[in-house]
């Protein structure tokens, strides 16, 4: 019974209600069965999957309670103690997953602990079972968090060192064989259906072809992310365009005609892709569409409009394997064709074109080493290192000057140590310099040239502190908040408007 009520859950959304019946009928089950380990697993893994549920939901202390239920429900079955390595991936990913929620709200050392857990959890699950690839690709995923955490809390050599683990591990298993060389193109799965948003008191026109505004893409703004448009003089926000197919947008680009593509890193199912918003002069609100959706995606994070009608689009983890991508999209019909995903091409938020050169900061060298900026020729496929070592530890997006140059956020770890970092980086030498130092830069995301001498920063901020628009003077360094507070939560890109 309690499997037909979470196949029932999970074609309607996997509500609440649905997911609690069925957490009551695994219970039953368990009562009138008692003493049997393998529903007792069960039963935690539909904790499990309730916790995953309020999580999308953003209800995080609930979710972080439910993965702890899961983990006590496992490691509590009757045959625990002789049997431990049953239900440990379950174990795992609870841990693993209060990480995550951890690291979200910026409690470096919280995030820590739970990956620790979830680490050594896997290490003992691939020791019996070496040819577990699913195991291993877990374990690496949670040492690629776990020094993620350390490096936010000043550990940067040990990061790189817990880094080159991960890659040792996933190395042993062959996994980046796991897509074929040879497969290059591969066809959007997105389904055929639009989302007209509601009534709301956004501006009667588009926009965003018009100048002094700037376009906000926020991750968690209202739990499932927005698009939020700012008043650069008075700072008063209007959000766009949120709920929909949206779940965590992170990078938009603006077409000539006002149309704007937003990646998604965990829409249609997990995977990500691009969804298209297009405004609706009759109805005066925004349409979204998807673009495109599975394939290639796995972490889509940031997309670019080209020359030639296409989009390019970076994802972060492409093919689950922490080495980043760029694909090229064709709007029209969602083909996605690999640009590049080889070479020293590793993790990766932003980027931005020059011409057919597509420049990004590697926050991980290639082979766990030093962070670095580098420049990909889109047409020969060509890798070269523009920048490295030196200042940067955690570039995050980048904006490319008039002066060949290019500027760079780097959200280096806490501390009046280790502030945030807005760097200029001479093209042509790699030599860095520092534009601005910590003051309201506090963990800052994308970036976008306002004019020659001015830049506007989304910074997601500290706990307790408002996230923001920061405006900085490339010359003084000075700082100035364009736009904070609600409904702002974690921006992460920023455009400015009226640029077609």
């Amino acid at each position: 019974m309690s499997a037909y009520i979470l196949m029932i859950a999970r074609q309607h959304g996997e509500s609440l209600s649905a997911m609690r019946l069925a957490l009551a009928a695994k219970q039953a089950e368990i009562q009138a069965n008692p003493g049997n380990g393998a529903l007792q697993r069960e039963l935690g893994s539909y904790y499990l999957e309730l916790a995953n549920i309020l999580a999308d939901e953003t209800t995080l202390t609930n979710a972080l309670a439910a993965y702890s239920t899961a983990e006590r429900t496992v490691s509590s079955a009757p045959d625990y103690t002789t049997a431990p390595l049953l239900g440990a991936r379950i174990i795992a990913e609870s841990h693993w997953r209060s990480g995550d929620i951890y690291y979200s709200e910026s409690n470096w050392a919280a995030a820590r602990k739970e990956y620790v857990k979830a680490a050594n959890t896997l290490q003992v699950l691939l020791a019996a079972d070496g040819s577990n690839a699913a195991v291993r690709d877990d374990l690496a995923r949670a040492l690629t968090r776990l020094a993620r955490s350390v490096r936010r809390q000043g550990g940067i050599i040990q990061a790189d060192a817990i880094r080159r683990s991960a890659l040792d591990i996933l190395r042993q298993g062959d996994t980046h064989a796991s897509v074929s060389a040879d497969i290059r193109v591969m066809r959007s799965s997105c389904p055929a259906t639009t989302y007209r948003l509601p009534a709301s008191n956004a501006p009667p026109k588009n926009v965003v072809l018009e100048p002094g505004h700037v376009l906000i893409t926020d991750q968690q703004a209202y739990g499932t992310g927005a698009l939020i448009l700012a008043n650069l003089e008075t700072g008063s926000q209007t959000v766009l365009s949120s709920g929909g197919f949206f779940v965590h947008p992170s990078g938009s680009a603006i077409a000539p005609n006002g149309d704007i593509y937003v990646a998604d890193i965990d829409a249609f199912g997990g995977n990500g892709g691009v969804i298209r918003l297009s405004f609706d002069a009759r109805s005066e609100g925004w349409v979204q569409r998807p673009v495109s959706c599975g394939g290639f995606f796995r972490d889509p994070t940031a997309v670019l409009l080209t020359t030639n009608d296409k989009l390019w689009v970076a994802d972060y983890d492409g093919q689950n394997d922490f080495h980043g991508m760029i694909l090229e999209v064709d709007p029209s019909d969602g083909t996605q064709r690999l640009l590049c995903r080889d070479g020293r091409l590793a993790q990766f938020n932003g980027f931005v074109s020059s011409g057919s050169d597509i420049l990004l900061g590697n926050f991980w060298g290639r082979d766990g080493g030093p962070a670095e900026i580098l420049r990909i020729n889109t047409l020969n496929g060509k890798q070269e290192i523009v920048s490295q070592f030196g200042l940067l530890e955690d570039p995050t997006s980048l904006a490319l000057g008039s002066h060949g140059e290019i500027f760079v956020t780097d959200g280096n770890p806490d501390g009046p140590e280790s502030p945030a970092l807005l760097l200029r980086i001479d093209l042509h030498t790699g030599k860095q310099w520092v534009v601005s130092r910590g003051g309201f830069l506090r963990y800052p995301g994308g970036i976008a040239m306002l004019n020659e001498s001015t830049v506007l920063i989304a910074d997601a901020a500290a706990v307790k502190s408002s996230p923001r628009i920061v405006r900085v003077n490339l010359k003084s360094g000075a700082q100035s908040i364009v736009a904070s507070g609600p409904p702002l939560v974690r921006p992460s890109a920023v455009l400015v408007t009226g640029r077609q």
